[in-house]
């Protein structure tokens, strides 16, 4: 089997003039890349998303369950992943199953899906496991977009969208988080 490609991948959330972007444009630019690398033959592709602990055992749950959406809501990246999910239920019915979201753990979750000893190394463990889901996922030849904005393109000690913007992430969390992503970028480029 071939193994998949990691992808930068650049969605800012607001345009050159400071408006801001709405999810489902952004959405639309999500699944617009997923069909073209569908398209050309990819198993299936992933974006990578900053969520919460709930919404990362959600995914998971759904996922393994064979389900193609997880019924991810809330602001920011999540009002994003909530409309690619409706459109997966919608007008890109044929990419389900076949586009998955991608979570890495950037916060603990909100009662019941909270992890109740949540501290650093409960935090760093889940990362951990969430880049091995994305890794193996890799492994299998899915593509993967690595999700970018304005604030993270070009910037070399944090390239990803993935914490460090609302979510005060601890240092030692971010910095794996980053290093972890960036080795996946590097292993698996075309």
């Amino acid at each position: 089997m071939t193994a998949g490609r990691f992808i930068d991948f650049y969605l800012p959330y607001a345009g050159n003039d400071g408006r801001m972007i709405p999810a489902s444009e952004q959405a639309a630019r999500i699944l617009a890349q997923v069909s073209e690398l569908v398209d050309a033959g990819a198993v299936g592709a992933a974006v990578l998303y900053s969520a919460n602990y709930g919404q990362t055992r959600a995914i998971a749950r759904a996922y393994d369950r064979g389900e193609a959406t997880a019924g991810i809501g809330g602001a920011n990246q999540a009002q994003v992943m909530s409309e690619v999910e409706r459109a997966l239920r919608t007008t890109h019915a044929a990419l389900a199953g076949r586009f998955r979201i991608a979570p890495i753990t950037t916060m603990n979750g909100y009662p019941p899906d909270e992890l109740s000893s949540w501290n650093e190394d409960a935090h760093l463990g889940v990362v951990r496991a969430d880049v091995a889901r994305v890794e193996d996922w890799l492994g299998h030849g899915w593509c993967v977009l690595g999700w970018q904005n304005q604030l993270t393109v070009g910037n070399v000690a944090h390239p990803y969208a993935i914490g460090g913007g609302v979510t005060a992430v601890p240092a030692a969390v971010d910095l794996l988080i980053q290093s972890e992503l960036q080795r996946l970028a590097g292993e698996y480029r075309d």
